[in-house]
C-alpha cells in the first residue's frame, strides 16, 4: 500500500505517470532512496517525503531521464532561427524577443538556442534576446549552471561549432563558452503545478519538446494551459515531433512551417473560428475551438460519406493554420439533411418526437448515416441516443455501429467505454483491424507506447495497407526514440498514400488534426533514413 501511495503522491504533485516498466524503475528508485537515507520500513519513508519537500523533490530527481544533447531535432533550431525570429522580430519592436525552454534538463536545449541565434543573427542581436530555462530537476538545474558536459552531449554537432563554442577541460569533459552560459537564465518550475515563476514574465516562443511523454491527456493539458498563459499573443509553443497528436487544445491553433508542425497563439481574437458567427447555410468540418480565420469560412465544404473523413480535401488548405480539435469539434448550423435540428439556438440536442418514431422505421444503415452525420457535426448524445435502438439487432453493419460507438466515446473522453467496446467487438470478430485500431490510437492517448505498438501491429497483420496504423507507429516510435524503426514505419506511410489516393483505414468516423498533404510532408521529412 505505501508504494501506491508513493506512486500517488507523485503524480498529484508532479503529473508524473508510471507504467509497467516505469512502475519497476519507481520502485528501484525508491529502494537506493531509501538506503540512503537509512529508512527500512517504507511507510516510515512516505511519510518522511510527504512532510519533507527537499526529500520529495530528491526522489523526483532520479524519476526524470535527463538524456538530452545539443542540436537535438536541428529542424526546429533551423525554424526558430530563419522563419519565427524575423516574423516576430518584426512585430515586437517596442521589447526583445524572449525564448522559453520547458523542461531544460540539463541546459542542452537553451544553449542550442542561443548558439543557433548567434549563428544566424549575430551576437549583437543575440545580446538583445532573453533565453530561459526552467525544469522541476534542481539537480539537473544546478548541472546546467557549471556549463560542464560530457563528450557524447556534443556529439551532434560539427567540428567548426564543437571547437567555437566548448573548450576541452580533462577527461571527455567540455565546458561551453562562458558568454553563451551567462546568457541564460535558469528556475526551478513545476510546469503541472504551475503558475510558471513570475519572473518568466510573458514569452515569444517556448520550446516543449520530450517532455510529455512522462504524463497522461489530463496532465498534458494543464502543462499546456500553464505554457499558454506566457506565451505572448502571436507565439509560438515548439513540441517533439512525434507530439503534436498528443496535445489537443483549443487555446493553440497548429501550423506547418517548413515541414515542422508547431502551435501559435492567436493574436486577434478575431482569428478564433466560431461557428455561431457564421451565417445560415455555411457549413463546415471546423469545430467551435478551431482557429481558421474568417476568410476560410465559406471555403469549407461538408464531406461526403464516401471520402475519407481524416482527410477531406475541401477541408481546410494543406499549409494553414489548423486547431487541434476542428475535425473533431463539428457544428453545422442550419443544417437539415438526415433529420438534424435545423438551428442552434436554444437547442436541447433531442429531436422531436415524431422524428424519432419516424427514425425507429428506418433501416440500420440508415440510422447509422444519421448518427454518423450527428458524429461528424460533434453532437454525440443524439448519435448515441439515435443509435440504441438498433444494438441489439444482427444486421450486417452492426460491427460497423460499434466502431462508431466507440469512436466517439474517445471523442467524448470515455476511454473506459471506448476499451470496453472495442474489447466486445474483438471478442466476436478477431480479426476486425478498426477495433485494434482504436485500441492502439487508446494506448498512445495514455502514453503507453509499448502497448500502442503491440495494438497496431495487430491492425497491420490484419490489414497490411492500412496507412493510419503505420503512421501511429511512426509516431509511438519517435516517442521512444527509436529512429530506424520511426523512419521505417514513415517510409510505409509515404509508399501507401502515395500509391493510392483513395486508400482508406477502416474508420468512418474518427477525426485527426493533419490533412493527407500534410501527413505525407511530415513522413517524408522522416523517411528512407534507414536505406
Amino acid at each position: 500500500m505505501p508504494f501506491f501511495a508513493i506512486e500517488n503522491m507523485i503524480y498529484q504533485r508532479t503529473g508524473l505517470t508510471f507504467d509497467d516498466h516505469r512502475s519497476i524503475v519507481l520502485k528501484d528508485k525508491i529502494s537506493q532512496h531509501m538506503a540512503l537515507l537509512g529508512v527500512d520500513d517504507m511507510r516510515c519513508y512516505y511519510n518522511d517525503i510527504r512532510a519533507t519537500h527537499a526529500l520529495f523533490d530528491a526522489l523526483v530527481d532520479q524519476l526524470t531521464i535527463n538524456e538530452s544533447y545539443f542540436f537535438r531535432e536541428p529542424a526546429h533550431l533551423d525554424l526558430l532561427s530563419h522563419r519565427l525570429i524575423p516574423e516576430l522580430a518584426g512585430k515586437n519592436k517596442t521589447q526583445g524577443l524572449s525564448i522559453l525552454s520547458a523542461g531544460c534538463s540539463t541546459g542542452e536545449e537553451p544553449c542550442s538556442i542561443a548558439m543557433g541565434v548567434e549563428q544566424a543573427h549575430g551576437p549583437v542581436f543575440l545580446s538583445k534576446v532573453r533565453i530561459l530555462g526552467v525544469d522541476i530537476d534542481n539537480t539537473a538545474l544546478s548541472l546546467a549552471r557549471t556549463g560542464v558536459y560530457g563528450k557524447w552531449k556534443l556529439r551532434q554537432l560539427a567540428p567548426l561549432l564543437r571547437s567555437q563554442y566548448f573548450q576541452s577541460i580533462s577527461n571527455g569533459q567540455y565546458t561551453i563558452r562562458p558568454d553563451i552560459l551567462k546568457k541564460i537564465e535558469y528556475y526551478p518550475a513545476n510546469l503541472v503545478a504551475g503558475p510558471l515563476p513570475e519572473v518568466v514574465g510573458t514569452v515569444d516562443v517556448i520550446f516543449y519538446r520530450n517532455v510529455s511523454i512522462y504524463f497522461d491527456k489530463v496532465t498534458r493539458m494543464k502543462v499546456f494551459s500553464h505554457l499558454e498563459r506566457v506565451l505572448r499573443p502571436g507565439g509560438y509553443l515548439v513540441v517533439g515531433s512525434a507530439e503534436t497528436l498528443s496535445h489537443d487544445t483549443g487555446a493553440l491553433c497548429l501550423v506547418e512551417m517548413d515541414g515542422c508542425f508547431v502551435y501559435q497563439k492567436k493574436s486577434d481574437k478575431s482569428h478564433t473560428h466560431d461557428m455561431s458567427e457564421m451565417p445560415p447555410g455555411i457549413t463546415g468540418e471546423a469545430g467551435e475551438n478551431s482557429s481558421l480565420s474568417s476568410k476560410d469560412k465559406g471555403a469549407i465544404k461538408k464531406p461526403s460519406h464516401t471520402s475519407d473523413p481524416v482527410f477531406d480535401s475541401n477541408r481546410h488548405p494543406s499549409c494553414g493554420a489548423l486547431s487541434p480539435k476542428a475535425w473533431c469539434n463539428a457544428s453545422f448550423p442550419g443544417r437539415s439533411k438526415h433529420g438534424a435540428v435545423r438551428g442552434t439556438e436554444n437547442q436541447h440536442h433531442r429531436l422531436p418526437p415524431k422524428k424519432m418514431a419516424e427514425i425507429s422505421l428506418e433501416s440500420p444503415q440508415a440510422i447509422y448515416e444519421k448518427s454518423l452525420d450527428l458524429a461528424r457535426q460533434k453532437k454525440f448524445d443524439m448519435a448515441q441516443a439515435l443509435l440504441k435502438p438498433i444494438l441489439e439487432t444482427k444486421d450486417d453493419i452492426m460491427e460497423k455501429v460499434s466502431i462508431l460507438r466507440a469512436g466517439m466515446f474517445i471523442q467524448q473522453g470515455d476511454i473506459e467505454r471506448a476499451t470496453v467496446v472495442c474489447q466486445h467487438i474483438i471478442k466476436k470478430n478477431v480479426a476486425c483491424s478498426p477495433a485494434y485500431l482504436l485500441l492502439g490510437m487508446i494506448a498512445s492517448m495514455e502514453n503507453q507506447p509499448m502497448e500502442s505498438l503491440d495494438r497496431l501491429r495487430e491492425t497491420t497483420y490484419i490489414q497490411p495497407d492500412n496507412w493510419l496504423a503505420h503512421f501511429l507507429m511512426f509516431q509511438a516510435f519517435q516517442t521512444l526514440e527509436r529512429k530506424k524503426e520511426a523512419s521505417r514505419q514513415a517510409t510505409v506511410v509515404v509508399r501507401l498514400l502515395e500509391k493510392d489516393t483513395n486508400t482508406h483505414h477502416g474508420l468512418d468516423y474518427f477525426p485527426l488534426s493533419f490533412s493527407r498533404e500534410q501527413i505525407l510532408h511530415l513522413c517524408r521529412q522522416h523517411a528512407f533514413l534507414t536505406s
